[in-house]
């Protein structure tokens, strides 16, 4: 009786645990990539060639612009040192400055060999001769969108240090009678109060009407210095006349040589344009230069 339980108990063990398979063994596994999906590709991000941001509005007291003395002058030597001491002295903010855009046209970095005029967008600007640009920052936004650097026309500014900040503060020329964000109210000295003027002629900008000379002292030397925004202006709403003096430019004749405008915002300043020239002194001022 006890061999007939032991084979039933065998005999049933071999019917119900069935015998486990043989391990598999697996060579070169490789791992199988999903196609990306279009949330998963990797996003190209376009970078300026300037990475440094736009400066806000509202522009900090630590970033103006550290006041290092320039090497003297010389008469026989490119004028950009002094020209660099000035814009220093009026103390501006650094951040408003794009210096990668800086330019010599003096004699001796801008030969009379080279051209003296550029066409942009069909139309004739002048090259500013005996001036030094310094960059300005723009809205790099505004600037692509309306590709202002190349359906835009490029005129220049004449105006004084004392407008100077406002105007650049403002991102664009302002009209007569503007509210400025230094709560202040722009006025010129010209008497049309409803039109910005400007021209495509350097010589025709920088007239004393426009262009008031300011006469500083830099390394014990006494200087003329003129301003002059050099601009992209929007062709739109442009007039172009008759301007206050006949026979200033041999390059853009006289009925079109003084532009206006009432278009609100079509003017933005991209070039800080300084001009120093000695200082000759008249009966007037003798005493006081001496």
């Amino acid at each position: 009786m006890t061999v007939q339980i032991f084979l039933f108990c065998f005999i049933v063990t071999s019917v119900t645990m069935p015998s486990l398979p043989s391990p598999v063994v697996i060579h070169n596994l490789v791992e199988k990539k999903l196609p990306l999906v279009e949330h998963d590709k990797p996003k190209v991000v376009a970078h300026r060639a300037d990475p440094k941001p736009t400066p806000s509005l509202h522009l900090e007291k630590s970033r103006e612009i550290n006041a290092k003395p320039c090497k003297p002058h010389r008469p026989d030597s490119c004028s950009q040192n002094i020209c660099k001491q000035y814009s220093i002295n009026l103390k501006m903010n650094k951040a408003y400055f794009n210096f990668r855009y800086n330019k010599c046209f003096c004699s001796q970095c801008y030969p009379i060999t080279k051209a003296d005029y550029f066409t942009v967008a069909g139309s004739i600007y002048t090259v500013p001769r005996h001036w030094i640009r310094f960059g300005l920052q723009i809205d790099q936004t505004f600037a692509e969108s309306k590709q202002i650097f190349k359906q835009w026309y490029t005129t220049f500014y004449g105006t004084s240090k004392g407008k100077l900040e406002s105007i650049i503060n403002n991102r664009f020329v302002p009209m007569p009678g503007d509210h400025l964000l230094s709560n202040e109210i722009f006025t010129t000295r010209l008497s049309d109060k409803h039109h910005v003027y400007t021209s495509p002629s350097i010589k025709y900008a920088c007239l004393k009407h426009v262009c008031p000379v300011d006469i500083v002292n830099i390394h014990s030397e006494w200087y003329d210095v003129q301003i002059i925004l050099e601009c992209k202006q929007n062709p739109e709403g442009i007039v172009k006349q008759h301007g206050y003096r006949q026979n200033v430019c041999n390059i853009i004749p006289d009925n079109e040589i003084e532009w206006k405008t009432d278009r609100r915002a079509s003017i933005i300043p991209y070039g800080l344009l300084i001009h120093v020239q000695k200082h000759r002194c008249t009966k007037e001022c003798i005493n006081i230069h001496s």
